[in-house]
């Protein structure tokens, strides 16, 4: 009779992800620093364009543009990890992403709203930060909440 629980043969991979002593690999803390100020600046940058263009225009379209650009910046920041197939423009350019952990699939829509909109409440953001440096993981509360891990992506198979 044929063994079908090839399983145990089977090094510890998941359809996407390389697992490492059966654990999914932490992401470098010192890159997603990284990720996060080049996050930051491309919404400053966002902004200042933004608001820069509408000065062409009359007040009431800059009105309008200034509207624009206010609603954007918390949209692309709440959104930000599910851009890209898992990554911010922060995240691409430091070769990370953001996946599911039950699933291994990058990072949805709506896991990027829910683990981010934790960073708006006042003083979480000191808490997330030592939870990315010190936990074996690198989850932080906001990724407990949404499911969700950082990665480097030479661990993700695609």
């Amino acid at each position: 009779m044929e063994n079908n629980n090839l399983a145990a043969d089977v090094p510890s991979i998941t359809p996407e992800i390389v697992m490492v002593n059966g654990l999914i690999p932490k992401a470098y803390f010192l890159k997603r620093i990284g990720a996060y100020i080049i996050d930051a600046i491309a919404l400053i940058g966002i902004g200042i364009v933004g608001l820069l263009i509408s000065r062409l225009f009359e007040r009431q379209t800059f009105d309008i543009l200034s509207l624009i650009v206010c609603i954007s910046l918390p949209v692309y920041y709440l959104t930000k990890d599910a851009l890209f197939s898992g990554q911010s423009l922060g995240k691409k350019a430091s070769r990370q992403m953001v996946i599911h952990i039950s699933s291994g699939k990058p990072c949805s829509l709506w896991r990027s709203v829910l683990r981010n909109i934790i960073l708006w409440v006042p003083g979480i953001v000191f808490i997330e930060f030592f939870m990315a440096f010190a936990t074996k993981s690198g989850r932080r509360i906001g990724d407990y909440l949404a499911g969700t891990q950082v990665i480097d992506t030479m661990f993700y198979i695609r």
